[in-house]
């Protein structure tokens, strides 16, 4: 199986199943969907539409048609697993996406697990995926280039923003200009940036 370019974690992978941008995820690294990977116990949820992970069994369907094209996810690097299995904020999956980004060289992890990167810092880790990381933010800040400010907007209006961060920036009516989205995007990736130095692609806002 051919090495991926683009991990990607379950929370990321919904939001953007549910906004609409899952066309545009694989482009983060200028690739297709045969160049992604994710965890392996993640595709047989969405195929069952666990209904508190899906706000309707459409968005369900159109992400497991995407999975089904990924690589699969390379093993773990030991000393991460060591190092991250005893942090606080490091959930299992998290552990193992991070594990096997520190072995896939030139790969990216795509992530909404905000608490995961603040948790990293401390580990001593960072040097083996340094500046290798995507945020749901930079995602959006990708899909802006792609799609533009009114598309987007609906796109993510579809369903009520599924996190505090979206919702405060797009919100749920009026308009929204690209510079809108920019700044209130940038502003919040300067801050996470800041919480957890080293890891986010210096890219989309950065």
């Amino acid at each position: 199986m051919p090495l991926p370019r683009l991990l990607m974690d379950n929370d990321a992978l919904l939001k953007a199943a549910h906004w609409g941008l899952l066309d545009v995820v694989p482009t983060l690294v200028g690739g297709t969907w045969a160049d992604t990977a994710c965890l392996p116990t993640f595709p047989p949820r969405v195929h069952r539409a666990e209904p508190r992970l899906f706000a309707d069994g459409s968005v369900a369907k159109v992400l497991e048609a995407c999975l089904a094209q990924c690589t699969e996810l390379p093993e773990p690097h030991a000393g991460v697993l060591a190092a991250l299995q005893i942090q606080p904020g490091v959930d299992a999956g998290e552990l193992v996406l991070l594990g096997a980004l520190a072995t896939t060289a030139d790969a990216l992890l795509l992530t909404g697990d905000k608490r995961a990167l603040r948790a990293v810092a401390p580990t001593g880790t960072t040097p083996l995926y340094q500046h290798r990381v995507v945020c749901v933010e930079q995602l959006l800040l990708h899909a802006l280039d792609h799609l533009g400010a009114p598309t987007l907007v609906g796109r993510v209006r579809l369903w009520t923003p599924r996190d505090k961060t979206t919702l405060a920036i797009f919100g749920r009516t009026g308009d929204k200009t690209d510079a809108d989205l920019r700044d209130g995007l940038g502003s919040y990736l300067r801050f996470l940036d800041g919480e957890a130095p080293g890891l986010l692609v210096r890219r989309w806002g950065l």
